[in-house]
């Protein structure tokens, strides 16, 4: 069986808003399944912008014409301080689990990724954090340095 490894790393840098940020990408081709992992943080200068916060694993399956079709995904991101607020808030009034749900909702439809709390999101993030841990290090190994001064 003929394996393929492809990897692709985003890097961005956001000059506008003082924000240093990066996505992981990494594909697995082998055989038949097509994983597609990304991990997102961020870093800024004023110690405020810390969105997005995240992972996804997404599948897809190779056709016999080449061709790929999705299989599904899951995702965990934090992409406003609402957001996060809800996703970390231990009890939630039915208003708060009513905004919580369209923020899921939405997530999941952008992504076209299920929304995964609790224990399910643990284990997409140690999986993420294993297959890309290479590059999550490689990209922030200087963050401590580079923004302590600025968190004073």
């Amino acid at each position: 069986m003929n394996t393929l490894y492809l990897k692709i790393v985003l890097f961005s840098i956001f000059i506008g808003s003082n924000m240093y940020g990066f996505g992981q990408t990494q594909k697995t081709i082998n055989g038949v399944p097509f994983i597609f992992y990304s991990y997102w943080a961020s870093a800024d200068r004023m110690g405020e912008n810390i969105f997005p916060f995240g992972f996804n694993k997404r599948v897809f399956t190779v056709e016999k014409n080449g061709g790929l079709s999705f299989s599904g995904g899951r995702i965990y991101i934090e992409t406003t301080a609402r957001g996060s607020e809800l996703l970390r808030k231990d009890t939630l009034t039915k208003k708060e689990k009513s905004e919580l749900g369209v923020y899921q909702e939405l997530l999941e439809y952008e992504s076209l990724s299920r929304f995964v709390v609790g224990t399910e999101r643990q284990r997409l993030e140690k999986e993420v954090r294993l297959k890309l841990n290479q590059e999550i290090e490689n990209n922030t190994a200087d963050w401590e340095q580079v923004y302590k001064h600025y968190n004073k």
